[in-house]
């Protein structure tokens, strides 16, 4: 078998075994996600989630995109944030206020060819 084929065989057997096999957790303390969206414009990128307390928690993002789409045409752009979370029901539910700090750096252009 191709090595893309077993990847998806794997995904899609670890993922029915989870939905089959549920177990039950007494809190998550920790998350990891990404944003699909920025996938479609060729942008990896991942988000880590952490409670520190009942009501406290922090996130860390991070975001790149260092492709060139054509010969001479390109789009670069590198952004991370950190963010304070107050949950307030318990992490990781319901609503939460928040404050975030936000940095990026972003390059479109062309180059010269002549």
């Amino acid at each position: 078998m191709q090595t893309g084929i077993k990847i998806i065989w794997t995904f899609v057997i670890a993922l029915s075994l989870t939905v089959l096999f549920p177990r039950e957790s007494k809190a998550q303390r920790l998350a990891v996600s990404t944003n699909a969206l920025e996938y479609l414009v060729l942008s990896p990128n991942i988000t880590i989630d952490a409670a520190f307390s009942r009501h406290h928690a922090a996130s860390v993002s991070v975001s790149a995109c260092p492709w060139e789409y054509s010969e001479n045409t390109y789009l670069r752009h590198f952004t991370w944030s950190l963010e304070h979370k107050y949950w307030l029901t318990m992490p990781f539910y319901r609503s939460y206020i928040g404050g975030k700090l936000l940095y990026s750096s972003y390059d479109l252009g062309t180059k010269n060819l002549s």
